[in-house]
């Protein structure tokens, strides 16, 4: 039997394993990573706890996550990077999560590559603010404005507005700055409209 810790229930996250670790040779960790859909990333601080947990006793892990089901507040233009960060860390929680981002972008935005890491650079700083760093599941129930000053928005979407000019005649790399942008966009307008409320009312 190998007890399976479901980390956003958990009272402490850190405290919380410390203790079970104690009583257990051998864990399973479980966590909530979905979430309204607005842009995380927080690949620096998930490597950490991840080599947290492996010291901890936990040998394996499982993680829900919606990056492709609008219907479950998923979005691949959204959580696409975050999907393909998280599962390289949970095979090797060793791997340095700045040089996995710089691939990333490097192979999926190309010549767009140098904004679009900017871009990323800048979720991860946001969500290092958080009181709760190691709360990925996020307040599932929130939409999730509480993440990003307008400021930090409009350094996004500079960001992406640069990679887009950046893309040139590439069909190819202009449909995946494009699919961001139906995503994000719509979301940056309640930043500037708002001003902001610290959570206004979603979209019809």
């Amino acid at each position: 039997v190998i007890p399976c810790l479901v980390i956003p229930s958990m009272s402490h996250q850190r405290t919380s394993v410390e203790k079970w670790a104690a009583k257990a040779k051998s864990l399973y960790a479980y966590f909530h990573m979905h979430g309204r859909e607005n842009p995380k990333l927080f690949a620096g601080v998930f490597a950490e706890y991840l080599r947290f947990l492996k010291k901890n006793h936990v040998v394996g892990i499982c993680g829900e996550l919606h990056p492709a089901l609008p219907k479950l507040s998923g979005s691949y233009e959204i959580d696409g990077p975050r999907s393909w960060i998280i599962a390289k860390l949970i095979w090797d929680p060793e791997r340095d999560p700045k040089l996995l981002l710089k691939e990333f972008c490097r192979r999926f935005y190309g010549p767009a590559a140098a904004p679009m890491e900017r871009y990323y650079q800048t979720l991860e700083k946001a969500w290092q603010k958080l009181e709760n760093v190691y709360d990925f599941r996020c307040d599932y129930d929130n939409a999730g404005f509480f993440l990003y000053t307008p400021e930090e928005m409009k350094e996004m979407v500079k960001c992406v507005r640069e990679a887009e000019k950046l893309a040139g005649n590439d069909k190819e790399l202009k449909g995946r700055i494009n699919a961001l942008k139906t995503r994000l966009f719509p979301r940056a307008s309640y930043y500037s409209f708002a001003g902001l409320k610290k959570d206004p009312a979603p979209e019809k």
